[in-house]
């Protein structure tokens, strides 16, 4: 389909998604195996790997929504078209929060594993990101017009990206980096 590959969820609340697995995977537009839009969800425990979208959110795309990621491991997913935003996940709305998660080889144009846009806040801790790409803007993290962002305990390790940043790129927002 043209959004979420495997799973659509619009205007829900308490969606609880565990222990899944999300293979091969494609959508047209976004969120090559899960879109989200107006809904609180909690993602946990899921493996995510080879999941393609080529315009944002190679595995999953988030819209103005409150999410709760833990536990999870991305790798090998893609948004590589023109100005693509989020290889493993893109995110802009409310709030989210990713704990203990893995992104590995993941690839988009920016934000190689992960972008984080517009939003009220983000927390990412204890989580590692390895060897992820970025064709213009962090290989691992992009933020931008983001209010409140902690990153704690992360691991970064041979994320690269062509132009901006090859592990986090904060761009008009307030972050603390522990």
């Amino acid at each position: 389909g043209t959004v979420g590959g495997a799973i659509q969820v619009l205007n829900t609340s308490d969606v609880d998604i565990r222990f899944c697995k999300f293979f091969d995977n494609r959508a047209s537009s976004q969120g090559g195996s899960i879109y989200l839009a107006d809904s609180i969800v909690d993602i946990e425990e899921c493996v995510f790997e080879d999941n393609e979208a080529p315009s944002r959110g190679g595995a999953i795309s988030i819209s103005d929504c409150t999410v709760n990621l833990s536990g999870s491991e991305f790798r090998r997913n893609e948004s590589t078209g023109g100005g693509s935003h989020g290889g493993a996940i893109t995110f802009s709305g409310d709030d989210v929060t990713i704990d203990n998660c893995i992104f590995e080889n993941n690839e988009a144009t920016y934000g190689g594993a992960v972008n984080i846009e517009s939003g009220t806040s983000a927390s990412v801790t204890n989580s590692l990101f390895a060897v992820n790409t970025a064709g213009q803007y962090a290989g691992a993290i992009k933020f931008v017009n983001q209010f409140a962002i902690v990153v704690a305990n992360c691991t970064f390790v041979r994320n690269t990206v062509t132009d901006y940043a090859g592990g986090i790129l904060f761009n008009s927002s307030v972050a603390s980096v522990v």
